[in-house]
């Protein structure tokens, strides 16, 4: 018997992340840095936006979850890069997102690896351009 559902090993992929202190950034609120990330996003012409989910509201209120103590807020803006279909798995990486998490002094903003050449650098070049020069 075949089984449902089989874990891929090859198919992990790691996670990015930075930390950037409020006073390194002109986007010092969570309702900003969302905002400019957002913009970003949709400034590509060859993505998709698909929607701003507060994970902080779901947690809270709709499963009634555990947060942790210094987690201000916590939000995932989702997106699709998706500009081809190599195979069937793909999609199981997609759509994309950046999770940004406020925890006071700074944010936390992470996105899990892209299986496609040039996504990761483009989205980190994005991520490390919110940083002051």
């Amino acid at each position: 018997m075949q089984k449902c559902m089989e874990k891929l090993s090859d198919y992990e992929y790691p996670i990015f992340k930075t930390e950037i202190m409020k006073t390194d950034t002109k986007f010092n609120t969570m309702e900003k840095m969302c905002d400019e990330i957002t913009r970003i996003i949709k400034s590509d012409p060859k993505l998709t936006w698909l929607c701003d989910f507060d994970h902080m509201k779901h947690t809270l209120d709709v499963v009634k979850g555990p947060v942790r103590e210094d987690i201000k807020a916590a939000r995932c803006l989702v997106f699709c890069f998706g500009i081809s279909i190599p195979n069937p798995l793909v999609l199981a990486a997609r759509p994309r997102s950046f999770g940004v998490v406020d925890v006071g002094d700074k944010f936390i903003i992470s996105f899990l690896a892209a299986p496609r050449e040039g996504t990761n650098e483009t989205m980190t070049a994005w991520i490390d351009g919110l940083v002051k020069k």
